[in-house]
């Protein structure tokens, strides 16, 4: 059974847009990952 891009959004509740936008908003201004040096010093600091 193949659907249709149309036919799975009208399947999806209205209520899972306003789930991903606002995940999207809240990662939007997440800390970026520590580099490489970072790293190597918080597992020294920390273990």
């Amino acid at each position: 059974m193949q659907l249709l891009p149309a036919q799975v959004r009208a399947m999806t509740p209205a209520e899972t847009d306003l789930l991903v936008q606002g995940w999207n908003e809240a990662q939007a201004d997440h800390t970026p990952a520590p580099t490489d040096a970072e790293y190597e010093e918080l597992v020294a600091s920390y273990g």
